[in-house]
């Protein structure tokens, strides 16, 4: 039997009502909920409508589980999703079983053309050798900060990432990679810690997500291209992929809805980062080669 769309309605109304409440749902607000026969009472759903406890029998579930994309816990029988993304090769993930596990996905691809310097030295490839560096000394809105750290390692601030009531900002140390024509920053779950707004704390949020970020700058900067092209251009995929074990009362909302908001979220803020640090980019590429010894 099928919720009616009111149903589905009120329970995200209801939802809502008791994420607005804040610290009155105590309960929920603290991470751990109690098992549902020693539950406090919460606001009564409109419509008399009742919240049923994430089941392994919910409808979700049997769904998933038919197309092969979750299987039963062997103990607890609890549905375990399978994320075969970049996230399951990455070996400093956490393992989650609680019953609303979000994966979010943001991405975010562009370019940037600006004039090639004269100077015989003045290479991308030469510029790109000394990329922390470089990337260290451009700011990023917004908030965010790139700092340079050992080698080739930089702590990267990422700017505000905001979602319903939640306003979150990962600290991530980041690796570096630099070859011919291509330069790749890399981070993951065990190099990031969040801050960010009272639910950080209260949530327990820093325990509740897996972090993938992969950034790619590319240009060509063969000799044939140099002698020919008057410009440069340097393209940049960015990928960041958080799955998140999500709180109660965050967790009673639709997965759908979860989803969309902090894909949304996530694609906004590498979308600002993309256009501000490659204009700057362009900038300091100018500058650097502009200080570069007159040759003879």
């Amino acid at each position: 039997m099928h919720a009616s769309p009111s149903t589905s309605r009120a329970k995200v109304q209801w939802a809502r009502h008791v994420i607005a409440r804040g610290t009155s749902a105590r309960a929920f607000t603290n991470g751990t909920v109690p098992p549902p026969r020693q539950q406090q009472r919460v606001p009564a759903m409109p419509g008399g409508a009742q919240l049923a406890m994430p089941s392994t029998r919910s409808r979700d579930n049997t769904r998933m589980r038919r197309a092969g994309r979750i299987e039963p816990h062997a103990r607890t029988g609890a549905a375990v999703p399978h994320s075969p993304t970049a996230l399951a090769a990455v070996a400093d993930q956490r393992q989650f079983r609680g019953p609303c596990v979000v994966n979010l996905v943001g991405k975010r691809a562009a370019d940037v053309t600006f004039n090639a310097h004269p100077h015989p030295a003045a290479s991308l490839n030469a510029y790109m050798a000394h990329a922390v560096e470089h990337f260290a000394s451009i700011p990023l809105p917004m908030g965010g900060k790139l700092r340079k750290l050992d080698g080739n390692r930089m702590e990267m601030t990422v700017p505000r990432i905001e979602m319903f009531d939640i306003w979150l900002q990962p600290k991530a140390v980041t690796t570096v990679n630099v070859r011919p024509n291509r330069a790749e920053i890399t981070s993951t779950t065990g190099d990031c810690v969040l801050s960010g707004s009272h639910h950080v704390t209260k949530l327990g949020l820093n325990e509740r997500f897996n972090l993938n970020v992969r950034i790619v700058f590319s240009w060509d900067d063969s000799e044939s291209t140099r002698r020919t092209l008057r410009h440069h251009r340097i393209r940049v995929h960015s990928h960041l992929e958080v799955e998140v074990d999500v709180p109660p009362p965050f967790s009673f909302m639709p997965k759908p809805m979860l989803k969309a908001t902090g894909d949304l979220a996530i694609t906004t803020v590498l979308t600002a980062m993309a256009e501000s640090f490659l204009g700057k980019l362009s900038k300091d590429y100018d500058a650097w080669a502009k200080a570069l010894p007159v040759t003879a």
